[in-house]
């Protein structure tokens, strides 16, 4: 039988884009701020953009105009003008720690992840309950294979909220990764318990008895991330080969099939046809 890899941990993005629902702060600009909070909601980024810096221009002082700026320009995946919103808010209000938190999530969207680490310790030397810089400082390290040092932000993170599912999910991630599914898994469970159905959990929690080969609980995992995702294609790519392992290879094929519907991955494609051809060939009763 061919071999493949499993796929790697799911994670949680990085977090901590706000937005300014009311303009309570301002003492000027408050309408362009207002009708730019109405157009972001209908979906018209480029009008709210345009009554956003129409609104910095009347009340440049004001650091939350630029964090909802920049959220902005990530909506529209534009990660170098999120730098240049947040470097411009920052020269009026230096010591802002949502402007920070928003610079390091321009730094780490353009993958300069050193600068976002750098720019999400800064935050929180300005407010340590910032459990957002906690958080997607985990995602930085974490994608540096600084595993050690994600590890701390998310038991600090936790420290701080306890009950913080998305960042039990994404140190699961980081225990897989280092090859520690015991503690990978008490992870998972732990964020499901919390009574989230969470598609990315099971999906790690799949990946943990996986290498536990705990087979038919890893089976059980990723049939419920797809009933929770059936767009995750990751979770038929992973299920095939665990069905695979048992030794179920009809139930195989038709995951394999199901995979093809989603994927548009062409390598992935190229694996899929080839477990197909060869389960087929060696197990001919299968059928397709």
């Amino acid at each position: 039988m061919l071999s493949s890899c499993i796929v790697r941990p799911s994670k949680k993005a990085s977090r901590g884009e706000s937005f300014s629902p009311t303009g309570s702060e301002l003492k000027d600009g408050t309408s362009y701020q207002k009708r730019g909070y109405e157009s972001f909601k209908q979906g018209k980024l480029s009008w709210a953009i345009a009554d956003y810096e129409k609104a910095i221009g009347l009340d440049p002082d004001n650091p939350r105009l630029y964090v909802d700026l920049a959220t902005l320009y990530g909506k529209q995946k534009d990660p170098k003008k999120m730098i240049e919103i947040c470097k411009q808010g920052l020269s009026h209000s230096p010591n802002d720690s949502k402007l920070t938190l928003q610079l390091g999530n321009a730094y780490s969207a353009s993958n300069l992840l050193l600068q976002a680490i750098t720019t999400y310790q800064k935050t929180l030397a300005l407010n340590p309950m910032e459990t957002d810089a906690y958080f997607n400082l985990g995602i930085a390290y974490s994608a540096t294979y600084n595993y050690a040092s994600a590890i701390k932000a998310y038991d600090r993170l936790l420290e701080l909220k306890p009950d913080d599912a998305h960042a039990l999910c994404n140190l699961s991630a980081v225990y897989l990764e280092k090859g520690q599914s015991k503690k990978a898994r008490e992870n998972c469970e732990k964020a499901l318990k919390i009574g989230s159905e969470d598609a990315d959990a099971y999906f790690n929690l799949g990946l943990a008895y996986y290498a536990e080969q705990d087979y038919q609980k890893a089976i059980d995992a990723y049939q419920k991330t797809i009933a929770l995702n059936p767009q995750l294609d990751q979770s038929y790519f992973n299920l095939a080969l665990v069905l695979e392992k048992k030794m179920q290879f009809k139930e195989a094929v038709k995951v394999w099939q199901d995979f093809l519907k989603i994927t548009t991955d062409e390598e992935s494609v190229k694996t899929a046809v080839a477990h197909i051809m060869t389960i087929t060939q060696e197990h001919p009763m299968t059928g397709h």
